[in-house]
């Protein structure tokens, strides 16, 4: 086994050092297993001798913890340990509730394997200082895409743009003071306008690609035999799922730009949906090296005004092209570079093109 990130290292490293602070118990980390852990857990005392593989995540959310459980209860065989910078009550409770072992780095955690049986919950963790509510920054992007979408929300007030972007109304002030002083918006109070839609659009996909895409990400996943990657929009009407999942990666790109070989498929679910029973439902298995994204919408208006052949909503060409661009390769890039000539910027780069899909059928 390869040796470890350094970010995996030091989270790693914290939850040894709580747990070695435990009287009759020392803990160790050793070099084994396979994905998707990430080595070995070693606890020892005068009990005796326990080995269990180690599964990493940071900075769990509601909506990341659902997935997490699920991704545990596939792994169940193995027995697992989950190692994380921080587990909260609701979360704890659950896993508890599954007989799912789990430590924190703020001494949190639980396991049971007779004769050693550890349960402590309760200990806080320490919160990381909150970034700037600039035009670059999280809640900054979902303006910024707001603003790509339509150009005429420049000029609303800011709880407007708030509401259409879903953020806190304390951060719109900020983000159009910002793209006052780059240039990009122009005029004040009630006459404000935005001049090139594709200088924004260049200052938002670096960053989107970069800050606020790999915190969409959740899992990835492969489809159980006999299903294949072209069954999934079958599969997503079929299981009354069109209103609950859009469409991206190259599956989507195939729907949009014609004589495309899809290798890849993204699937994006809503901020707050619970993902467990859907995935199920579609047949999916967690796997580090599937062919499947799951991600979390970033915007209620996140579709397409068309759907692929089987009615199942498409991410729209911004982000379409941006989740490309994010997951490389040139074919991927190749796919980008159409969506950008078939649907994106007129000429006067003013406004987005309309939406008309590359070819005579859409998908």
């Amino acid at each position: 086994m390869p040796t470890l990130p350094a970010r995996e290292m030091k989270l790693i490293r914290s939850v040894l050092h709580r747990l070695n602070q435990v009287p009759g118990l020392r803990a160790q980390h050793r070099i084994g297993g396979r994905p998707p852990f990430s080595g070995l857990l070693q606890l020892s005392g005068t009990w005796g001798e326990l080995v269990r593989p180690i599964r990493l995540a940071w900075r769990i959310s509601p909506q990341q913890a659902e997935l997490l459980r699920f991704q545990l209860h596939t792994l169940r065989d193995e027995h697992p340990v989950l190692l994380a910078d921080y587990i909260g009550d609701s979360l704890a409770q659950a896993l508890m509730a599954d007989d799912l072992a789990f430590f924190d780095s703020a001494g949190n955690g639980f396991l049971q394997a007779a004769p050693l049986y550890y349960r402590c919950t309760g200990q806080r963790g320490t919160r990381p200082a909150p970034l700037p509510n600039r035009c670059t920054q999280r809640a900054g992007l979902k303006i910024l895409y707001q603003l790509l979408r339509d150009p005429t929300l420049a000029d609303a007030p800011y709880r407007a743009i708030a509401a259409a972007a879903g953020v806190a109304l304390g951060t719109v002030g900020p983000v159009i003071q910002d793209l006052l002083a780059k240039g990009l918006l122009h005029g004040s109070d009630g006459q404000r306008q935005l001049g090139d839609l594709e200088a924004l659009h260049q200052l938002w996909e670096p960053a989107f690609i970069e800050r606020l895409r790999p915190r969409l990400q959740v899992q990835r996943c492969r489809l159980n035999r006999p299903w294949h990657l072209g069954s999934l929009p079958g599969l997503i009407r079929e299981q009354g799922l069109t209103d609950q999942v859009l469409l991206g990666g190259e599956l989507a790109a195939a729907c949009y730009c014609p004589h495309t070989q899809p290798q890849q498929a993204s699937l994006h679910f809503p901020a707050t949906l619970v993902l467990l029973k859907p995935l199920l439902q579609l047949r999916l298995l967690p796997d580090p090296d599937g062919p499947i994204d799951i991600v979390r919408q970033f915007a209620t208006n996140q579709a397409f005004a068309r759907t692929s052949a089987e009615g199942v909503r498409l991410s729209d060409p911004l982000s379409l092209r941006a989740e490309l661009l994010y997951l490389g390769t040139p074919p991927r890039q190749a796919l980008a570079a159409q969506l950008t000539r078939d649907y994106l910027f007129g000429a006067n780069s003013a406004t987005l093109k309309g939406a008309t899909p590359c070819g005579d059928d859409f998908c």
